[in-house]
């Protein structure tokens, strides 16, 4: 109904919600300036991460919003993991991950869930799960030249609660350098 969408008020210098007209001075001054923007974005911020959305900008997975919902993950789910301390330091270190919750003050990274547990992951001149092709072994640089240092070469037969994750994207920071998690 009319009544119930926010339309342009043409001719009254603001707009109307349901017969209510508010200028947009009233806006621009409650809002003013970098620290009104600031809290503005922090307040929005914090009710998207409220309602379990994630936003993800990176191009490990399609980038978009995403809902995070509770479960116990299986091979092909998307997760927001956080990684183990030593790989979300060197993760924060280079840049790869962004600030957070996780360990290390890192954010969690979205990938998808290559193996689970009772899945054996073969990790040399490409990556294998349950003998099949997954992906081509990791580079041994990053996109700034530095040396990667993937995961050791062998079988790893993950165990309960264990996940190898994985991302299409070939410098993606995901298990073919710090292994299951």
């Amino acid at each position: 109904p009319e009544a119930d969408s926010l339309d342009s008020a043409a001719g009254h210098g603001g707009l109307a919600w349901a017969g209510a007209r508010v200028p947009p001075v009233k806006l621009a001054r409650r809002f003013a300036g970098p620290f009104g923007l600031l809290a503005l974005a922090a307040t929005v911020v914090g009710v998207v991460h409220a309602a379990g959305l994630r936003l993800n900008l990176t191009p490990s997975v399609p980038r978009g919003v995403y809902l995070l919902r509770p479960g116990v993950p299986v091979r092909g789910d998307l997760v927001a993991a956080c990684l183990p301390a030593e790989a979300a330091a060197l993760g924060r270190q280079r840049g790869y991950l962004g600030s957070g919750t996780c360990a290390g003050a890192s954010a969690p990274v979205l990938k998808f869930v290559a193996a689970t547990a009772g899945d054996v992951v073969e990790l040399g001149a490409d990556i294998r799960v349950n003998g099949n092709y997954l992906q081509a072994a990791p580079p041994l640089h990053d996109r700034s030249g530095r040396r990667l240092d993937s995961y050791p070469s062998s079988h790893y037969e993950l165990g309960h609660g264990e996940l190898w994750l994985y991302s299409p994207s070939t410098h993606s920071w995901d298990s073919r350098f710090y292994g299951p998690i």
